[in-house]
């Protein structure tokens, strides 16, 4: 507070007649109010009342603006916004112990009438029509901030809250009644603003149980609302109840307005859902190297796979369709000693995407409306950039193809024949250091490198195409499904692949042979090359073939490498059992960095996750300058043959730019240092 002023009392008399809640009033009450009320004046931030205190005097606003906020969870909530010609501070006149309901402070210079506690009790003890007004004024006031407060609609803006509470309905019932019936079709959900509420459900309507007790801020029967599915339970008032009831419609209205109440109402759906494992999953059990026990659950009709250790199989045991998120948080608290409930969301949350739950599916429209919900623009560029760097496209159903492919070929798996398979490869890697001196003098001879180019091409894409089956026939020769084959880009490369997931139920020496098997048969590839050239009589042909064996062998090292997802990262991972080691390792690096860690305790404990990690990124700036120098090469002579010279300079280096920032973005994403918002 820092100074009074003088307000006429004709401005007085202006302010009161375009106050909503005294404008019908008889003049002479007006008057009486306005004659009482003297001036006051507060600083920019400065607190007006404060939640807690007790009740001294009504102000009425004559210029500047004033925030009413509520404290929650040490989290203040923003209930309304005050300017001039509103009154505030009546509320807490009319509670029980006279104390004020929220705090109100300054936003901007704020001059106010305020009229004390004495003075304002004298008139409403002689106006009866001004102790209704006030009065009414008061209980929609409150209305409006337990609405606010209400988890769903903590996000809404205050004038988001009035639009909404002009919409909803008030409703009043009295104990015994029941707001809903369990099976029924679902058209609103209700706010408990006062009174007590029993939930009851039942089997076939019989033994009927209560199963919880509600009372004021709970919001009930949103679930069905956002469902295909009928009530669940029964709810019925156990004494004097006040509501708010909100339609559907307006529902779905506020979600497509706000992502944010949206999010909260599928986190309340999720934590109020009580999720049952789905049928026919295959449960696989898998020890690693150290004894620990790790659970496959592969669902074969979706061909998807979750990896659980011991807290996760824990959750899984317990998904009986009995057991609500706190159920299992006070269970794994039981069992593990300690409070997670956030990991036990993820938990469900992973499963939950991969088809392992049965889940209740929400309705049509509801999906439509989370469609909508748009990323943030830092989540809109960090998507762009992982799709510049990895990106695929997929095809299914390629099981079969594969089946008929091993009953081609399953010979060569015996021991025997892979015997002579490693000797003949070893034999065609000597031939091809042999030749390496005849046949680099012709690759530089300028009338042969065309026709070695034709030649070279579609050999790498044949020899790509040869390394996904290597995976994929081996693969069926373990006797899993491939569900899976696609093409597209990783980084800084064109990619083949093939879905060998179904290996994850499998040993780790079958799963480090699978990975080795692409390698393997670029290597047998290579040496047949070396073979050929070293027998033929045509000099161009023992070029173009030495040359795709010197690609073949390139390609077998830059694949066992274990810097990025490729073979040799999969081998890395199986044989240190490690699951998602490169992931694992460069967030605890970001860590690291950010100093979130104890680095002296932390690192000698860490000492591979941090020579992985800074060698991971070190390959990645290697191999990113090698790109720039290859790439602006060939791209500029690309766009030099149909752009003028400016422009055909220019382009790689964008080209390139985009690349290598979307490489680090995602980089710097995999670090957690940039987090998403």
């Amino acid at each position: 507070m820092t100074k009074y002023t003088e307000t006429s009392l004709e401005e007085r008399m202006e302010l009161l007649l375009n106050t909503p809640a005294l404008s019908s009033m008889e003049k002479s009450i007006l008057e009486a109010l306005a004659g009482r009320m003297r001036d006051i004046t507060y600083s920019a931030k400065e607190v007006v009342v404060a939640k807690g205190e007790e009740a001294d005097a009504l102000f009425l606003i004559v210029k500047g603006r004033a925030q009413v906020s509520e404290q929650s969870e040490d989290k203040e909530i923003p209930l309304a916004t005050l300017e001039r010609g509103e009154l505030f501070g009546e509320m807490a006149f009319f509670t029980e112990k006279r104390k004020r309901q929220a705090t109100v402070t300054a936003i901007t210079e704020l001059r106010l009438l305020h009229l004390e506690e004495k003075s304002l009790n004298d008139l409403l003890n002689t106006n009866t029509e001004l102790l209704n007004s006030i009065k009414e004024l008061a209980e929609t006031r409150t209305k409006l901030n337990l609405l606010k407060q209400f988890s769903p609609f903590t996000s809404l803006s205050p004038e988001r809250i009035e639009t909404l509470f002009s919409t909803i309905e008030k409703r009043s019932v009295g104990p015994g009644t029941t707001i809903m019936e369990q099976g029924e079709a679902a058209q609103e959900c209700y706010l408990i603003v006062s009174g007590r509420m029993e939930v009851l459900a039942s089997e076939k309507k019989l033994d009927i149980r209560k199963i919880a007790t509600l009372y004021p801020g709970s919001i009930v029967g949103e679930a069905a609302l956002l469902t295909d599915e009928p009530r669940s339970a029964t709810v019925r008032a156990l004494e004097n109840c006040e509501l708010l009831l909100i339609r559907r419609d307006t529902l779905l209205e506020i979600m497509r307005e706000d992502t944010e109440v949206e999010s909260q109402l599928l986190t309340v759906l999720r934590r109020r859902s009580r999720p049952r494992r789905a049928d026919n999953i295959i449960v696989q059990e898998q020890k690693t190297r150290d004894g620990e026990t790790l659970w496959i659950l592969k669902n074969p009709e979706l061909g998807t796979y979750v990896r659980l250790a011991k807290e996760g199989w824990f959750i899984w045991e317990r998904l009986d369709g009995e057991h609500t998120l706190k159920d299992l948080t006070l269970d794994f608290m039981s069992e593990w000693k300690k409070l997670a409930p956030e990991k036990i969301a993820g938990i469900i949350s992973e499963l939950e995407k991969s088809g392992f739950l049965m889940g209740k599916n929400l309705r049509a429209d509801v999906v439509a409306v989370t469609r909508q919900a748009k990323d943030s623009i830092w989540q809109r560029t960090l998507k762009s950039a992982r799709r510049l760097v990895e990106f695929n496209v997929v095809w299914t159903g390629v099981d079969s193809f594969f089946s008929f492919l091993y009953s081609l070929v399953k010979y060569i798996f015996s021991r025997a024949v892979q015997i002579i398979l490693a000797i003949l490869s070893l034999g065609g890697l000597a031939l091809f250091f042999t030749l390496g001196k005849s046949i680099t003098p012709f690759y530089h001879d300028a009338a042969h490198s065309g026709p070695i180019l034709i030649f070279l091409i579609p050999a790498i894409f044949a020899s790509m195409v040869i390394h996904e089956i290597g995976h994929g026939i081996t693969t069926k020769h373990f006797g899993r499904e491939v569900r899976a084959a696609g093409i597209g880009w990783y980084w800084f490369s064109p990619i083949a692949f093939v879905d060998t997931t179904d290996m994850w139920t499998a040993g780790r020496w079958p799963r480090i042979a699978v990975s080795l098997a692409g390698p393997y048969a670029n290597f047998i590839l290579a040496g047949i090359a070396s073979y050929i050239a070293w027998f033929s009589t045509s000099s161009v042909v023992s070029s173009a073939l030495w040359q795709f064996a010197l690609v073949s062998y390139i390609s077998v090292l830059l694949n066992l490498h274990p810097l990025l997802e490729f073979d040799g990262y999969y081998i890395l991972s199986d044989l240190l059992d490690r699951p998602n080691l490169r992931q694992r390792a460069i967030e605890w690096f970001g860590r690291f960095i950010r100093g979130d860690v104890d680095r002296r305790v932390e690192l000698p404990r860490h000492r591979f996750d941090f020579s992985y990690s800074v060698s991971s990124i070190i390959y990645v700036i290697v191999i990113a300058f090698i790109f720039i120098i290859s790439y602006r090469i060939v791209l500029e002579s690309f766009f030099r043959s149909f752009l003028p010279d400016t422009i055909a300079l220019v382009l790689p280096w964008i080209v390139i730019s985009l690349i290598i920032i979307s490489a680090v973005v995602t980089i710097l994403s995999d670090m957690r240092i940039l987090k998403q918002r």
